[in-house]
């Protein structure tokens, strides 16, 4: 189970950064895990996975996110990121 839960969650910081690159909220993408401060679930046709994380950066930046990823259920379970939200400081 925890290493389901550190799937899910790596997935949802890379789609994180990919997008907020895209979006030119964030320079870099080299972004890791400082503090994860909270982890909600809420059962959704699935699972949803609300994650409020501290990253920080090579230059020792740091951020704080919320995002949220989905996870159905059945035999060919879909995971999708579904936001994200740069926080001005940590969310619990």
């Amino acid at each position: 189970r925890n290493k389901l839960h550190r799937q899910i969650f790596t997935f949802g910081k890379q789609e994180f950064i990919k997008r907020a690159l895209e979006a030119k909220e964030i320079t870099t993408s080299d972004w890791k895990l400082s503090a994860l401060n909270s982890v909600y679930t809420q059962v959704v046709a699935g699972l949803k996975y609300k994650y409020n994380a501290e990253l920080k950066n090579s230059k020792g930046e740091i951020i704080y996110v919320t995002f949220i990823v989905h996870k159905s259920v059945g035999a060919n379970p879909i995971v999708k990121f579904v936001s994200y939200t740069i926080n001005d400081e940590p969310t619990y």
